[in-house]
């Protein structure tokens, strides 16, 4: 839906999954993860350190590394490179190329 120009929709679709996540009692939290970095991708930019602060929250709290890189980089999008570095060292225990390659390319980006 976002990719198509129907982000209004695409945001509201996001945050009912993102509620009717949290009321389920055995749900997997890497789909609350998913769907929190969509809603960082795709809100609006007020709503994003919302956002990016529970992801960094639900990463930190399962041990979701990965998802701890996702987080300091839609934290640095918002024009502070420190999570940058935060993101590099949890880097260190990621086996995910693409993510590496997308960390670096960030880096090299300009903010």
């Amino acid at each position: 839906m976002a990719q198509q120009g129907d982000t209004q929709d695409a945001i509201a679709h996001l945050q009912t999954a993102l509620r009717r996540v949290g009321e389920a009692p055995d749900v997997y939290v890497w789909l609350e993860a998913y769907i929190l970095d969509a809603l960082c991708e795709w809100g609006p930019p007020e709503r994003v350190p919302e956002w990016s602060a529970a992801l960094t929250e639900l990463a930190a709290h399962t041990g979701m590394r990965e998802w701890s890189v996702h987080a300091c980089l839609r934290r640095a999008a918002g024009g502070d490179s420190r999570p940058l570095q935060t993101a590099r060292i949890f880097l260190g225990a990621v086996e995910n190329p693409s993510l590496h390659e997308r960390v670096e390319g960030f880096a090299l980006a300009p903010v």
